[in-house]
């Protein structure tokens, strides 16, 4: 038997073990389960279904996590890669938390500072225009064999997006950004992205292709500020400077890593979502070295940035 038929019919074997636990988790049947989820739920969106791989990868993730796929807890979608990312909702995440053997309870803390959302999202619709939101959010995760609380603080002005939703009920949309970040401090989870994190994957378009990082092209917005994603020589005052962290980077991806910063940082400026490129390049970047050299660039794109807009 040839390495390419063992290797296939391992893939089989795989996939139908995470498909029974699945299916026994939902009480349905194996086989229907598969075609439901190939043919209505895990689809991409060209309307085409995953691949068999890819549908392994999904199964894995909701066993993993215990989250259900027909509740919209979670779905998923190849990047340009073929790798799935797996996008959780907050009822999701909600189930996640409260399914943790460890979890303890939760609270939420508000500023009393109130912002116009409208200074952060230029297009707000008509009749939006006077909504408020507080300055910041904090989420308090309690666990069972921890002395102290894990407390997260979330700024809208950091984490806001020019969406609807965002738009309309600005209050949520950042209790929602708090409470998944407090959770990802909390229980460590990983490779798990909400809504916005996974609009910022697809619209920024990087794949990886051996040790290189490659950066699609995307269109110039009206609202790219150039110099803001230029590279800002020398460093920091409080931290390693730029040279230091490109000494630990390959050569041959500085230039590559470079451009992402850029890509990332005309994201951000275009959306106000400077903290959304952060999370992607914590959750994303294959090394540390890789994630060290892209932040610092682009903290410096958005000091620069941030410099202009005040002077």
């Amino acid at each position: 038997m040839s390495t390419h038929n063992q290797t296939h019919e391992r893939e089989d074997g795989m996939q139908h073990k995470a498909l029974a636990e699945l299916a026994d988790t939902l009480r349905v049947d194996v086989q229907r389960l598969y075609r439901t989820l190939k043919q209505q739920v895990f689809r991409q969106s060209n309307n085409m279904p995953i691949n068999d791989q890819q549908m392994l990868q999904a199964v894995v993730i909701c066993n993993a996590y215990k989250l259900n796929p027909f509740l919209k807890e979670i779905y998923v979608f190849p990047d340009k890669s073929g790798r799935i990312v797996p996008v959780v909702g907050v009822d999701g995440w909600n189930r996640i938390i409260n399914s943790h053997e460890d979890y303890d309870g939760m609270e939420f803390r508000y500023s009393e500072e109130m912002v116009q959302v409208a200074q952060y999202v230029a297009d707000s619709k008509e009749g939006n225009g006077s909504k408020q939101c507080h300055a910041w959010i904090e989420c308090i995760i309690h666990r069972k064999s921890r002395k102290y609380p894990t407390v997260i603080r979330e700024y809208f002005e950091e984490v806001v997006r020019a969406t609807p939703e965002w738009v309309s009920k600005p209050k949520r949309m950042l209790r929602h950004k708090a409470l998944i970040q407090c959770a990802r401090y909390a229980f460590s989870f990983s490779n798990l992205y909400d809504e916005d994190e996974a609009h910022t994957i697809r619209e920024t378009d990087i794949t990886h292709e051996g040790s290189h990082t490659v950066v699609a092209d995307v269109e110039a917005s009206d609202s790219f500020d150039a110099e803001a994603v230029e590279e800002v020589q020398g460093g920091s005052d409080t931290g390693p400077t730029l040279e230091e962290i490109a000494s630990d980077v390959s050569p041959e991806k500085v230039a590559d890593l470079t451009k992402l910063a850029g890509q990332l940082a005309e994201r951000a400026i275009k959306e106000n979502a400077w903290q959304g490129a952060r999370d992607w390049i914590d959750s994303s970047l294959p090394d540390a070295a890789s994630s060290a050299f892209v932040r610092l660039k682009l903290n410096e794109a958005e000091q620069h940035y941030n410099a202009k807009q005040a002077a």
